[in-house]
């Protein structure tokens, strides 16, 4: 208490251009202090969205490519059904070994990204479905 009284009796003694001073020199302290917290926590924010860009949306193109290729094989079977001649079987089944590999090659990596980082339970169910 002794303390506060001869802090208070200080600071009426000093100069009111002093006084400001030091006052404005606290607000400026604060205002470092919350820039300094404002950047640490931009720092984390950076972290998650870099796992958003990096991870989940590569798996996403991974799995959508997974898909197309997978319905590409479906358009194929049909067309190989109703193709009528040699050539054109022969061009379907090309286009349809062409979106088998795309889709090995998708899955592949896809399992290969899960094996880098842990996958949640949603995505081993996935997976499990997809293999």
């Amino acid at each position: 208490m002794k303390i506060l009284v001869y802090l208070t009796r200080w600071v009426a003694n000093l100069a009111v251009a002093i006084r400001m001073a030091i006052g404005f020199g606290i607000l400026l302290m604060f205002i470092l202090l919350l820039g300094l917290i404002g950047v640490g926590g931009m720092h984390k924010l950076q972290g998650s969205v870099n796992n958003i860009v990096l991870q989940n949306n590569a798996k996403l193109g991974l799995a959508q490519t997974m898909n197309v290729a997978l319905s590409e094989q479906e358009k194929g079977f049909l067309y190989l059904v109703l193709s009528t001649n040699s050539t054109e079987k022969e061009e379907v089944l090309t286009k349809m070994k062409f979106q088998s590999s795309q889709y090995e090659d998708s899955k592949n990596a896809l399992v290969e990204m899960f094996t880098l980082s842990p996958p949640t339970e949603l995505e081993k169910k996935i997976i499990a479905a997809i293999l």
